[in-house]
This record gives C-alpha cells, structure tokens and sequence, in this order.
C-alpha cells in the first residue's frame, strides 16, 4: 500500500474498477488489445462513457500481464499532484521504488522537468 507520498491520495483511485457480471464483452476490442501486449505503451482514447475501463479491466483479466492502475481528473493535473500518483501507482506494484521521487515531492519547489525524468 503506497504510504511515502506527502500529498494525500485517494487510494480507490490506484485500482482498476470491478467488472459487472452483466457486462457485454467486447471480443473484437479484446483480441485488438491481446495484439498490442508486446507494445511498451497502450493508449486507449473515447469518449467518456464509451467503456474504456471496462475494456481494459476486462483485457487485463484475462491477460498475464503485470500491470498499474491510475484513474486522473482535472485535478490531477498539476505536476507535483500527478507525480505523486504516478509514483504511489508504480509502489502498489514494486512497494520499494519510487524513493527519490517521494523525497523530491517533499522539497519546497520541485526540480526541472528534465531532472524529474531522470527520477
């Protein structure tokens, strides 16, 4: 469980959503995202309300893959914020990581983006 952040976050956020037992499988869509398993990054892109999460949960069910789950809003979207997500995501899988991020969203002003990336 991801606790060295010092920005709260809202943990439910870090886990992808349960599937209903009612909910119609998209096969087509599935086989499409079994062919991309050995990209680095998937991008999934609609619409709100188009079942995008859906589609993944359900892809990654079935799938053998090691995976991370981060639901963002707008609000989000401020950088010492979205690190901090990003970095208690990648902890619920390796708890270890992440150290030198977590110590950087301590400091009073974040370093450079491009010394961010490094991290």
């Amino acid at each position: 469980m991801p606790t060295k952040s010092p920005i709260p976050i809202i943990r439910s956020k870090l886990y992808r959503p349960q599937i209903a037992n009612d909910v119609v499988e998209r096969r087509r869509l599935l086989e499409l995202a079994k062919k991309s398993e050995g990209n680095p990054v998937i991008l999934v892109s609609a619409q709100a309300s188009y079942g995008k999460s859906t589609l993944v949960s359900q892809w990654l069910n079935e799938s053998d893959l090691k995976s991370a789950w981060l639901a963002l809003d707008p609000a989000d979207g401020e950088l010492r914020q979205f690190l901090a997500y990003v970095a208690a995501t990648i902890e619920v899988l390796f708890p270890d990581a992440c150290q030198e991020t977590s110590a950087c969203l301590r400091m009073a002003a974040l370093p450079s983006t491009q010394a961010l990336a490094v991290f």
